[in-house]
């Protein structure tokens, strides 16, 4: 009767114990899609209030092709009309998610005075990706590293000389490491259905573990590096950046990419956010982007 007394319980409390865990994931992954809702009604704005107010006061954030940074300069697209989220993922771990995002933005750009340009320019639509790290903030969630990149083609990138000057790295931070290395960047890949990746091209969509693993096993062919630049004035955009919390990790870095047959480097960079389980670094999400 005493081991009844105690196991019943024990099995009382694990009950409640499960779906008080998928409760709470619930409920930050509806607070993630909340943020990002806010987020991206600020980028119609000309002022940046209510984009800070999202972040942590120590958040890392990445604008085009600048580096993840504290003192970052507010984004606004030049007379931007429209923010829509056209495609989105979001995970939860414990204390800490992610977010991955495709969105398209259309806007104007300035008219011109006649004679100097285009003085009646038309609406052009961009597409964008986003990647997010995020955190609890009493019963929401608010960001601690960010990065918004446009999408590039692949016809529209370009081998820019100082690519060729780069000076790849001999033993880069373990997690970039992983993300150099195409031909088995789907076996580091997690098996959290939330697992994202989006490559430097609109095309490059992978949103969900399955679409993941499909779209890196494309990337089999790639030559990746993680890169420094031989110019010393140029060195504080190409210093590694990486933030922790608790088991998870986000890393950034700059790289250079070869196609297949190829002979020239292009320049983009990858921000991505990985999980320790056990031994292993497994990674939940990553976007690559292009240089311009």
């Amino acid at each position: 009767m005493r081991t009844v007394r105690i196991i019943a319980p024990l099995i009382c409390l694990l009950g409640i114990a499960r779906p008080a865990a998928a409760d709470d994931t619930a409920s930050r992954l509806a607070a993630v899609k909340t943020m990002f809702n806010a987020q991206t009604r600020s980028f119609l704005k000309s002022d940046d209030a209510p984009f800070k107010a999202t972040l942590t006061p120590d958040a890392l954030v990445a604008f085009g092709s600048d580096y993840p940074r504290r003192d970052f300069g507010q984004w606004n697209v030049v007379n931007a009309q429209k923010v829509v989220i056209v495609a989105s993922k979001a995970g939860w771990s414990g204390t800490w998610g992610w977010l991955v995002a495709e969105l398209r933005i259309t806007y104007t750009w300035y008219a011109e005075p006649e004679g100097a340009g285009n003085p009646n320019p038309k609406p052009e639509t961009h597409t964008y990706h986003w990647i997010a790290l995020v955190v609890p903030d009493g019963a929401g969630v608010k960001t601690k590293a960010a990065r918004m990149v446009e999408a590039q083609a692949d016809s529209q990138l370009t081998p820019s000389n100082y690519a060729q000057e780069l000076l790849p790295l001999a033993s880069p931070p373990p997690n970039l490491a992983l993300l150099v290395q195409p031909k088995s960047l789907g076996a580091v890949l997690s098996k959290d259905p939330a697992t994202s990746v989006l490559g430097t091209s609109e095309t490059d969509r992978g949103l969900g573990v399955a679409a993941a693993k499909r779209l890196v096993k494309t990337w089999a062919r790639l030559t990746l590096e993680v890169v420094d630049t031989p110019d010393a004035h140029e060195k504080v955009f190409y210093q590694p950046v990486e933030v922790t919390v608790d088991d998870g990790a986000m890393a950034w870095g700059k790289l250079r990419m070869k196609l297949p047959g190829k002979a020239l480097w292009y320049p983009i960079d990858a921000f991505a956010i990985f999980r320790k389980v056990g031994d292993r670094t497994e990674i939940v999400a990553a976007v690559y982007g292009a240089e311009y």
